[in-house]
């Protein structure tokens, strides 16, 4: 019987012992997100226009296509039942939240939760509304005149409705901090801040988190009457330190803007769909109904932050825009950062690009590139940081702590969504290697983003150049292991390593049974391929058309749509992009030059 379903069993079993009504375990709640609603209808009326701005009409729309098709709006305290067991939520539960504290809840929202009797939480950040009449409002580079926010007398007539309750969306961490020497704006709360040439520690991070908490709490309870309960992460990003010392100071839900399915009821985070005035209807409904039509093929590149670095800071941002331009045009969804440097080539690292306690820093340089590959791109960056390049000969104590630390620092100075611990080098059957990787996991989660729900863990596993029986045998038990080991295995296919002696035609058949011979163990949607662009017996670049014949082999013949190539040269556009991009590109609509 599958784990789940026994884990089911169980919890049904104990609430039954317990005498409590469970929700149903296959229900689902659905959470919108909306901001700033404006009255296009009042004549002659100055109209602030938020991001995600959308019209009262745009509004109605959606409160009419709920109620027409069957959708129940539920309170907080409802979904507070349904957890607790006391009561179950009603089927098509979908729970309406506004962010901000824009003056348009209380003028123009309102009124419409009123007329279709619907509740709503409702996000403050309670030092806007604090702010006296006479000043104005950072927001963003704006300043905003205090009249274009609610008062704590409308939150108040508000709460007391019984309609609208209000959560948190911080005190003061709605913008964005310097997180790093490059000036690399991220959201306050999930990034210690730079100054002065130096970064918040990590005690210092998390006291700067729990003041705030802390004031917006008890700010909401001393104006509003209630205690609030939920926190809404400001542009959604969180940490689980910072759902923790949320939790200690009184939130026992929090809210993001993770929209890939809607929640389980007695979840403490729920996940929220973002409106703008391009979403459709249709965009609604599929997430309600967890239709999820993102995109799920893969296709990667490894990227050499010592092929960016340059001593000549003027040389280095030229590098940097060659390549994330170069990105952008490749059309692909993740990036693996090298976060180390071996300048000697002998397998170790010897220096660091990003702040560490232990090793020599060449340059700050991979929470910058990280973050503009998530924000700028919408990529998905992933750290290349695997055991084997730390020196864990004779390892002991004072090893063990130092690569923990240099972990540890990684996901608190730097924001990613994955990372590859193991790669082609490391030793899987090591079993001091696999202790530490285990631990690097536990290590790194209080701050990875958006704890550990989305963050996945990958290992990357070199194919035998000889596929006899018994090599094949060997490569399929460590498949396995690998599989069981991380969130996601990536086959090194190099049929041209400093071994081989094939031909083109043999390259080819090659990487077809390296197929053949890795996915009966491992499911596709947990595995990649990255194809070989170097000729590792001559120096010399794999030709782009071969590349191509490869990629063809992969999609075509074997029917695998996940795969990368390595290495990727943006100075010298090898391999060829226009060649290679309609093979290799997720974005057929992005234009070549």
């Amino acid at each position: 019987m599958c784990k789940k379903y026994i884990k089911n069993f169980v919890y049904l079993i104990v609430l039954l012992l317990l005498n409590i009504p469970a929700f149903a375990l296959n229900e689902h709640l659905g959470v919108l997100c909306y901001h700033n609603v404006i009255d296009e209808s009042v004549p002659n009326k100055h109209q602030q226009y938020f991001p995600q701005t959308i019209s009262a009409q745009t509004l109605i729309t959606h409160f009419n296509w709920l109620r027409n098709n069957g959708y129940k709006p539920v309170s907080l305290q409802q979904i507070m039942d349904a957890r607790n067991g006391r009561q179950p939520l009603p089927k098509k539960a979908v729970l309406l939240t506004f962010d901000d504290g824009y003056e348009s809840f209380y003028k123009v929202i309102y009124p419409l939760l009123k007329a279709y009797n619907y509740p709503a939480v409702y996000a403050i950040v309670t030092d806007w509304i604090n702010t006296p009449s006479n000043r104005k409002i950072s927001y963003g580079s704006q300043k905003l005149n205090r009249s274009e926010f609610v008062t704590w007398r409308q939150l108040r007539e508000m709460q007391a409705s019984g309609l609208v309750e209000m959560a948190s969306h911080t005190n003061d961490l709605h913008h964005g901090i310097k997180a790093n020497p490059a000036g690399s704006s991220l959201p306050a709360v999930i990034a210690p801040a730079y100054r002065n040439g130096k970064y918040e520690t990590s005690t210092e991070y998390k006291n700067k988190l729990r003041k705030d908490f802390q004031q917006s709490y008890d700010l909401l309870k001393k104006n509003v009457g209630v205690a609030p309960r939920a926190m809404i992460w400001p542009y959604g990003h969180f940490t689980a330190t910072s759902v923790n010392i949320a939790k200690d100071v009184g939130f026992d839900v929090h809210m993001s803007l993770i929209d890939t399915k809607t929640n389980v009821p007695g979840n403490a985070h729920l996940g929220r769909l973002l409106l703008d005035s391009e979403t459709s209807i249709t965009t609604i409904e599929n997430y309600l109904k967890n239709k999820n039509t993102d995109l799920t093929i893969q296709r990667s590149l490894r990227i050499k932050l010592d092929d960016i670095y340059d001593p000549n800071p003027v040389k280095q941002n030229k590098n940097l825009d060659q390549l994330i331009e170069r990105i952008h045009r490749q059309g692909i969804s993740r990036v693996y950062i090298q976060a180390f440097s071996d300048a000697n080539h002998d397998g170790i690292a010897d220096s660091l690009y990003f702040p560490n306690k232990y090793l020599p820093v060449r340059a700050d340089l991979f929470s910058r590139v990280a973050w503009i590959i998530q924000a700028r791109l919408g990529l998905e960056p992933y750290a290349w940081l695997p055991i084997s390049v730390f020196d864990l000969t004779n390892i002991d104590q004072h090893k063990m702590e130092m690569v923990k630390s240099v972990y540890q620092d990684l996901s608190l100075y730097t924001k990613f969504k994955g990372i590859l611990l193991s790669d082609e080098k490391t030793v899987d059957d090591d079993e001091s290697l696999l202790k530490i990787s285990n631990e690097i996991e536990k290590i790194i989660s209080p701050y990875t983003l958006w704890g550990n729900e989305l963050f996945k863990t990958v290992g990357m596993i070199s194919a035998p150049l000889n596929l006899s029986a018994q090599n094949k045998l060997q490569f399929s038990q460590r498949l396995t292991r690998f599989a069981e080991r991380y969130d996601f295995v990536t086959v090194a296919a190099s049929p041209y390593g400093h071994n081989s002696d094939f031909t083109g035609s043999q390259a080819k058949n090659w990487v077809k049974n390296v197929v053949k011979s890795t996915t009966p163990y491992i499911a596709k949607d947990k595995l990649a391929f990255e194809l070989q662009t170097t000729d590792e017996r001559t120096g010399q670049k794999v030709s782009t058309n071969e590349l191509v014949d490869w990629m063809k082999v992969l999609q075509e013949e074997s029917k695998v749509y996940n795969f990368g190539y390595y290495p990727d040269n943006f100075q010298l556009d090898q391999p060829e992009l226009k060649k290679i991009r309609p093979h290799f590109s997720i974005n057929r609509n992005i234009g070549l030059k």
